[in-house]
């Protein structure tokens, strides 16, 4: 699967460092490369589990990137937990435009 999320502006070479660093040390993610200011990443869905499944949201979340691209994994019953309106992703993943 492929997930094309917009870039926020890094606040130094260390800070985007540690962005593709996190990225990076999930399984599930394949591959990332920029096209303009977006970043294309390909994930294994056979490999995603919950856990990196939550490490991807908690890392997206922190540098303040919208997390609607990711709402597409809530339709298979694998990851329906997602659409729980009581985490606090949900509003970023289903509500924010």
């Amino acid at each position: 699967m492929e997930v094309k999320i917009k870039l926020v502006r890094f606040l130094s070479k260390g800070d985007e460092r540690r962005f593709f660093l996190g990225l990076n040390e999930i399984l599930a993610v394949k591959s990332c490369s920029g096209l303009g200011c977006f970043l294309v990443v390909k994930i294994d869905r056979r490999v995603l589990s919950n856990a990196m499944t939550k490490e991807l949201i908690a890392l997206l979340s922190r540098y303040g990137i919208c997390l609607a691209p990711l709402s597409v994994l809530a339709d298979s019953k694998k990851f329906s937990w997602i659409k729980d309106p009581g985490f606090y992703w949900y509003k970023s993943m289903f509500e924010d435009s």
